[in-house]
């Protein structure tokens, strides 16, 4: 089994999902989550649906792995909390570095294939693993669906070509 060095979550929300990231990782990965601000919901670059909005603005963003419980429980890995607009940030210190990647922020088409096409560029050598939450054909993750769907499909495309890279113009969705 392989365990990930570098993960890269994308949607922190309350951390629960970091937390248990940081407690299946080895003591030197690194993890990193990435959160829209309360702040930039309503500024937010591309369309964040009603129920996200009133989900981020509700939240305390990381409050589980910031918990005195949560800091024990990580013992000591490194967890490093990044703010901003996926759809405007600069990922490409990270790009080419990463081993997993968990989205789970903005539900929405634009968000979804936005976060999508950062995933691909963030992993390591165009291999690692990308999960997507809330992968369902409801209402509110149809769009999740129908990215995910998207992109295996140009996986499974892409398999027919001897490649050992994807191209860094990919446009899929």
């Amino acid at each position: 089994m392989v365990i990930p060095k570098t993960i890269f979550e994308i949607g922190t929300f309350d951390g629960r999902t970091t937390l248990n990231l940081a407690i299946n990782a080895t003591e030197e990965s690194v993890i990193y989550t990435f959160d829209l601000p309360k702040e930039q919901v309503d500024t937010a670059s591309l369309n964040v649906s009603e129920s996200d909005q009133r989900l981020i603005k509700k939240n305390v963003t990381g409050s589980r792995f910031l918990s005195e419980q949560g800091k024990k429980l990580t013992a000591g890995r490194i967890i490093r909390q990044i703010y901003g607009d996926t759809a405007t940030f600069d990922f490409s210190q990270y790009y080419n570095s990463i081993d997993l990647v968990f989205v789970d922020a903005a539900h929405t088409y634009e968000y979804v294939k936005n976060d999508s096409e950062i995933a691909l560029k963030l992993l390591r050598n165009g291999k690692g693993v990308i999960l997507w939450h809330d992968e369902s054909i409801s209402q509110e993750s149809k769009h999740v669906h129908k990215v995910a769907c998207k992109l295996v499909y140009v996986f499974i495309s892409l398999l027919f070509f001897i490649t050992s890279e994807l191209p860094d113009n990919l446009s899929f969705l």
